[in-house]
């Protein structure tokens, strides 16, 4: 009959014991640098989201600017609607047109706030502040991107067929576009200064007058938001 082999509890409670904290530490180092590697990423994602911010902010003022002065001119073509328009400098007329046919649309680059909210990668950066102004952000580029879409048709389908029916888009060109100014005793010598007595001519820039109004405070309110996110990567980066 053999012995039975006596078991050493010592030995195998201690084995036990340095398997379970090998395993704890194990984990706990795993769960450390998969942190460390998220706060390198997310320290890495303010800083490239603070650049792109600031370069886009500046595209904002920008635009916000020519915006502003499409508005001036609009408003000086509304002053100068009348039946005297004959008075009117016939060379600022056709200038404050070509100005109004402007259409603002601002084009920023958005990888990074793209990739931060569809991507999820937001959800790495720990910072209340910063999160809800991305997603703030986000909203405000979409609202003015609509009003855009407005101005945009608006020129398209009312003020520029308005205008073709008077004067040719060949004599548009020579007159407001690019060759203004350079062809020196043209064929197309049309007065622009007629639309000025067309009260639908009035209406269709005071539409366009409007649009734009509201599209100022879109712009405006974009860069309020611009200006509060980066003040918010601002202070993230310097804790």
């Amino acid at each position: 009959m053999s012995k039975k082999s006596k078991i050493n509890w010592k030995s195998a409670i201690g084995e036990i014991i340095f398997i379970f904290i090998s395993i704890t530490l194990a984990i706990a180092f795993d769960n450390w640098n998969d942190q460390r590697k998220e706060n390198i990423e997310a320290h890495q994602l303010v800083t490239a989201l603070l650049s792109e911010t600031t370069s886009n902010s500046r595209l904002i003022q920008e635009q916000l600017q020519l915006t502003e002065q499409t508005m001036e001119s609009i408003h000086a073509l509304l002053e100068k609607m009348g039946p005297d328009s004959k008075s009117r400098k016939r060379s600022t007329i056709d200038s404050l047109i070509f100005n109004t046919l402007y259409s603002p649309v601002l084009y920023t680059e958005d990888e990074v706030l793209h990739d931060l909210i569809e991507n999820g990668k937001i959800d790495l950066i720990d910072n209340d502040s910063i999160r809800h102004g991305s997603l703030n952000l986000k909203f405000e580029k979409e609202r003015a991107a609509l009003i855009e879409q407005i101005i945009v048709g608006h020129v398209r389908l009312q003020l520029m067929p308005y205008l073709s029916e008077r004067i040719s888009i060949v004599d548009m060109d020579s007159q407001f576009g690019d060759s203004r100014g350079k062809l020196n005793g043209s064929a197309f010598d049309i007065d622009s200064r007629i639309v000025l007595n067309d009260f639908r001519f009035e209406n269709k820039i005071e539409d366009q007058y409007n649009s734009l109004a509201a599209l100022k405070g879109r712009y405006q309110a974009l860069l309020t938001s611009s200006e509060s996110l980066i003040g918010h990567l601002n202070k993230s980066l310097l804790k």
